[in-house]
């Protein structure tokens, strides 16, 4: 293989954040079009992967055999529409650099009228896919449209009436494909940089359904965390509930816990998470004494916390150290849409599994979801549960038991977060993944886009 002598390159190693792949792969990292475009010049037979800031859970950022194109460096703003709300920024920009605002006053804004209405805005999925899935749906909705290049099709302008069979394959496509070039978001007005919390206990798991629905309307933002060590009071746990509140001093707070979280998320790498550490840190004992000393504390806080939003929505990054204490080996994560009319059943089931594959659960949360499942994509009603497990044998055979009750369950897994998901079960939860298949071959024939995650996949 001859690299590209116009885009810079190098041989990296490529590892997925939770451990379970690493290679030394090709990865090129242009900035600017023409480099991007030089890529694919002479590449017949050759696969490529489109890489974001690498902290997939699978692996859908480089695979054997496949080139990986960072897009870091595509980071600037393009535009705000001040009458509708949308941004468009190039598929570089994170959303933390996006709500932070770094890049104003870089000349590209249109006004000093937009600047301010733009620091006065928020990007709705990061302000609520996260946690309140159920009021304002998943990210496709809030994408208003895409500019996507394909090395045969070309630069493509897609949305909901031009191009919407790509735009839809795009969005939930696991970047398979093309390269996402920019995208248009429809932003939300910011009312605050502050959260007021609620902690809820939640005696066990099974009054779960129900807390959620009647406070599902009460809160802004909305998620629950459970104990799932131990066999008294299975599932004890709390809702985390918080709304918009005023702060003092709103602007320079949030300014300020924007910029400490964009900080600590950059600190977050696949490559380096857990590397001095041999083997996992968290066993029975240790979690479930980890975990009751937090259920304390959290319930202690009770009501009327003011935090900022940021820490609000991305409480890991105060807690990196958590990923680092799974070690090299890594971890699982499994996240599964569960229908209402099915959730006691599968923790009745749950129960049991955990009980006879003896695995500790160092993190089990639940939030709501609403919305039509379609294609690939994770969404759909009912409760959304994920579990970490560390990475071992034991975990492994307990996450086969279990794609087995997601199946007779009618759940749907996150095919994102779950690297060891096989075709064969995929096939079994998604209704329409041969369609996603068929159109998929049908825009990108030769298969230009492949991943480690395509190939396990069957796709």
């Amino acid at each position: 293989m001859v690299p590209s002598m116009t885009s810079p390159y190098a041989t990296v190693p490529l590892v997925s954040f939770d451990g379970a792949e690493s290679i030394r792969g090709s990865l090129y990292s242009p900035d600017r079009y023409r480099n991007l475009e030089s890529i694919f010049a002479g590449s017949e037979g050759r696969s490529f992967s489109v890489r974001g800031a690498g902290l997939s859970y699978a692996n859908l950022s480089f695979g054997r055999g496949s080139s990986s194109i960072a897009m870091t460096q595509f980071n600037r703003f393009l535009d705000f529409d001040e009458v509708t709300g949308v941004v468009e920024v190039e598929a570089g920009m994170t959303l933390g650099t996006l709500r932070s605002g770094q890049f104003l006053g870089d000349g590209t804004l249109k006004s000093s009228r937009a600047i301010l209405q733009l620091q006065s805005v928020v990007v709705w999925p990061q302000m609520f896919m996260v946690k309140n899935q159920f009021q304002d749906l998943n990210f496709k909705e809030q994408v208003q449209f895409v500019h996507l290049f394909h090395p045969v099709h070309g630069y493509i302008y897609c949305d909901r009436l031009t191009n919407p069979e790509v735009f839809n394959l795009t969005c939930g496509g696991f970047g398979l494909t093309g390269i996402v070039i920019s995208v248009g978001i429809r932003l939300g007005r910011l009312m605050s940089s502050g959260v007021e919390t609620e902690t809820i206990e939640v005696e066990d798991i099974f009054q779960l359904p129900k807390m959620l629905r009647e406070n599902s309307s009460k809160f802004d933002l909305l998620y629950s965390w459970h104990e799932f060590n131990t066999q008294n009071n299975w599932g004890h746990g709390f809702l985390k509930a918080g709304r918009q509140v005023e702060m003092k001093n709103d602007k320079a707070n949030g300014d300020s816990c924007d910029l400490s979280a964009l900080a600590k998320a950059k600190q977050l790498l696949s490559e380096q998470r857990g590397r001095h550490l041999p083997m996992s840190l968290l066993f029975s004992s240790s979690v479930w004494l980890m975990n009751l000393a937090y259920l304390k504390k959290e319930l202690f806080n009770g009501k009327g916390q003011i935090q900022p939003l940021v820490e609000f929505l991305f409480p890991v990054l105060q807690k990196t150290v958590y990923f680092d204490l799974f070690g090299r080996p890594g971890f699982h994560e499994t996240q599964v849409l569960i229908p209402f009319d099915k959730f006691e059943a599968v923790m009745t089931e749950l129960r049991s599994g955990l009980k006879k594959f003896s695995t500790p659960v160092t993190l089990a949360s639940c939030k709501l979801f609403t919305g039509r499942q379609e294609l690939l994509r994770f969404i759909g009603e009912g409760i959304v549960l994920a579990m970490n497990f560390p990475r071992n044998d034991t975990s492994a055979k307990l996450l086969d038991w279990w794609d087995q009750v997601v199946i007779e369950a009618q759940g749907l897994p996150n095919l994102a977060k779950d690297s060891r998901l096989s075709a064969e079960v995929v096939k079994k939860c998604y209704p329409q993944y041969d369609l996603f298949l068929e159109q998929l071959h049908k825009w990108d024939p030769k298969r230009i886009f492949q991943t480690a995650f395509a190939v396990r996949l069957g796709l």
